[in-house]
């Protein structure tokens, strides 16, 4: 339902919040990112080691690629934000320091 949501124009957030070592990560990615990069993008099973977030993008973009509106244009974008110690850290950015002045 939330990629639906997601495809008809709402902005949509996953979040995990736990303790260190709990599992976050591991649920949001799954366990192994080499599986991700290497799936084969024609085969509509997502491999059980996938976390919530690929499998999500990856269901987004099979239903925007059966979408056949032409008038529909997508843009997406994630950002995988960690609040670790008080500090933001842009995941998607080699754990960069977020600057939350």
């Amino acid at each position: 339902e939330l990629i639906t949501q997601f495809l008809d124009g709402y902005n949509t957030t996953f979040i995990a919040y736990g303790q260190t070592g709990t599992g976050k990560t591991h649920t949001m990615f799954g366990s192994s990112l080499d599986a991700i990069q290497a799936h084969d993008l024609e085969n509509s099973q997502f491999p059980a080691e996938w976390g919530l977030f690929p499998r999500a993008i990856m269901l987004a973009m099979e239903k925007m690629k059966k979408s056949r509106d032409e008038k529909v244009k997508y843009v997406f974008t994630a950002n995988v934000i960690e609040v670790y110690m008080f500090e933001v850290y842009d995941l998607l950015n080699s754990k960069s320091k977020v600057h939350t002045d």
